[in-house]
């Protein structure tokens, strides 16, 4: 599939490698041998670009697959990052670009979440906030285990994760629950088991977004933001988790379009030689990968051109440069830029070895494509889901309780009115599934669905429908997601809470996503889920009806009242069985083979005799 010299060379050389990336006249590095530095400079050039494909299905005539195909096999580029698409395709799309190739390529993913963020029949985690809420680092390992695990059977060998941002901000409206915590030991903690999990599959983990996109309430991806902090400040908190990372063998890293004047008053970080090259190269003497967020975000692209946004990135530092709006033109712009003598041919050369390196590394020139069958042993497994579904469950955080709300007895409550409240129009499909289980464990819910400002009109209308009702449950979806700029709830939905808390009716609240809110004080009970998956929306269910135990901590200080490492935590209801056999029956494996080829979503099985519980599983 690959260039059959370099499988042999490969073969018969033991390798070491040199620090400066630079071949020598008797070097014998991998990247060193005449079929690379035999290539032209124009296709080492090429080797630093990353483009967009996704896992649909494209025709030959597609125009995408058309520019995709032309990139690799005309144009040598280095490597893709996946979205969106199905499994099937996803597998069989990089499965083709790939043996199209002369040089393997990256294969990059945005899987903070596992593979099932972007593709549906993948494992999906909790975010990372759920994750470090659950206080276990061997959570992170895991996550990172599995997610290497499933990303390498359908081709991925590079994942941009984990966020090292520390989210001391609350008004971010990007990073937020992505990020660990708010304080560096906590992003250190869980950050550096999840690097550990990822590159123990071999494959590439990426630390973002360097030097720290936490606090800011700008989202880069439509204009650039201005951190102004002191060097000093910077390097005892927003920098130390890239650091201790880079220390312990993180094999990339990106760079944030991010402005840090006290670094660089003129460049972000993502053209700054003082924070790229003298931070990382020079001072941690870091030898992995140097990557730049996408060059296509309005950080960048409302402020430079395009081709000279990839010229500056590389006199920055960065050995790869990602989503490029135009890849033809940022090619040219770097070639005409080593042309004219701004940029050297040696710092081509150094940034084309390092990439050769971390590809050998990782195993590409030699390994054959998997089958589809490795596919089908390993993604969406039940050894996984359970592991997804643990966590999500010991991820839940109740931050206060004051009427014993928790856990809600259906009993005490004759009639319930479920708010849900959205800037977004899908919150009633994503929510979908989690409201119908409210509806059906209690049975007398009336819903009300919201999703946009309330005028004063609607604000009585809805005051009116639920000055009757036993119990008010208000769940809030607050998305982070690029080009939005939201961290919370909007304030008319805040003052409708605050009109309900003056009817005196018990107010259980629930965050899906940001855990931060204006107020924190009229709601009897507040649960945070740092996120809005289906895996977190199935721990909220059963957290609220007692059927799991609740033992989450805040990662982050909501407020004075509620700092980190706040949470009160509940048994789940006990039952009145005094014996739990729990027996293993063969039978099981059919029902969790059902599982997870998705013939139904789960599944409960309760056998009991007398005063014994046979199975409870």
């Amino acid at each position: 599939m690959f260039m059959n010299k370099i499988v042999c060379l490969l073969l018969s050389l033991s390798f070491t490698y040199s620090n400066d990336f630079i071949c020598h006249e008797n070097s014998k590095e991998f990247y060193c041998n005449e079929e690379f530095q035999n290539m032209n400079i124009k296709d080492k050039i090429a080797q630093m670009i990353i483009i967009r494909i996704d896992g649909e299905f494209h025709n030959s005539e597609h125009w995408r697959k058309k520019n995709v195909t032309s990139l690799i096999k005309n144009k040598h580029i280095g490597g893709l990052v996946t979205y969106t698409g199905s499994i099937h395709g996803t597998f069989y799309n990089l499965k083709e670009f790939q043996e199209a190739s002369n040089i393997p390529l990256f294969i990059a993913a945005d899987y903070e979440r596992g593979i099932g963020q972007f593709l549906d029949g993948g494992t999906l985690f909790p975010s990372n906030m759920a994750i470090a809420a659950t206080d276990n680092s061997e959570n992170a390992y895991k996550q990172g285990e599995i997610t290497a695990i499933e990303a390498k059977s359908i081709g991925v060998n590079m994942i941009f994760a984990p966020v090292l941002d520390i989210n001391n901000n609350p008004n971010n409206p990007i990073i937020n629950f992505r990020s660990y915590g708010d304080n560096a030991e906590t992003v250190i903690k869980f950050g550096l088991p999840y690097i550990r999990g990822i590159q123990s599959q071999n494959i590439i983990a990426c630390g973002k977004h360097f030097p720290g996109h936490g606090d800011t309430d700008t989202d880069s991806h439509t204009s650039l933001p201005v951190i102004n902090k002191k060097t000093q400040d910077l390097f005892d908190q927003e920098l130390l988790p890239f650091k201790s990372a880079c220390l312990k063998g993180l094999r990339s890293i990106m760079v944030a379009h991010v402005l840090f004047p006290d670094l660089d008053k003129d460049n972000p970080a993502s053209f700054s030689k003082k924070i790229t090259k003298d931070i990382l190269r020079d001072r941690w003497e870091y030898d992995g990968l140097i990557i730049t967020d996408g060059l296509e975000m309005g950080a960048l692209s409302n402020h430079t051109w395009h081709g000279e946004s990839a010229v500056k990135a590389i006199e920055g530092g960065a050995d790869i440069l990602l989503l490029p709006i135009d890849a033809d033109e940022a090619i040219n712009s770097i070639f005409k830029a080593v042309e004219s003598g701004r940029i050297s041919v040696s710092r081509i050369e150094e940034s084309f070895n390092r990439i050769i390196n971390e590809k050998e590394k990782s195993g590409l020139f030699k390994e054959e494509y998997n089958k589809w069958n490795t596919v089908e042993k390993n993604i969406h497994i039940y050894k996984h889901t359970k592991v997804s579904k643990n966590i999500a469950n010991q991820s839940i955080t109740l931050v206060k309780n004051n009427k014993d709300i928790i856990p809600l007895d259906i009993k005490k409550y004759n009639t319930v009115t479920h708010i849900m409240l959205s800037m977004d129009e899908g919150i009633q499909s994503r929510f979908k599934s989690y409201a119908s289980n409210i509806k059906k464990t209690h049975g007398n819910v009336e819903e009300i669905i919201i999703h946009d400002k309330l005028s004063p009109l609607a604000m009585k209308d809805i005051l009116q429908k639920v000055k009757k009702t036993d119990l008010v449950i208000i769940s809030m979806l607050i998305r982070i997601k690029m080009d939005k700029g939201v961290s919370t709830i909007n304030e008319t939905h805040n003052q409708l809470i605050k009109k309900i808390n003056k009817l005196n009716i018990p107010i259980l609240g629930l965050s899906f996503g940001s855990p931060y809110l204006p107020d924190y004080q009229s709601m009897d009970s507040y649960i945070c889920t740092y996120g809005y998956g289906s895996i977190s929306l199935n721990a909220a269910s059963d957290a609220i009806f007692g059927r799991i135990d609740i033992s989450g901590k805040l990662p982050v200080t909501l407020n004075e009242k509620y700092e980190r490492g706040h949470g009160i935590s509940i048994k789940k209801l006990s039952n009145a069985f005094k014996e739990h056999l729990n027996i293993d029956l063969e039978s099981f494996k059919f029902i969790e083979q059902a599982i997870n080829d998705d013939i139904f979503p789960g599944a409960q099985v309760f056998i009991s005799k007398g005063e014994k519980v046979i199975v409870n599983r």
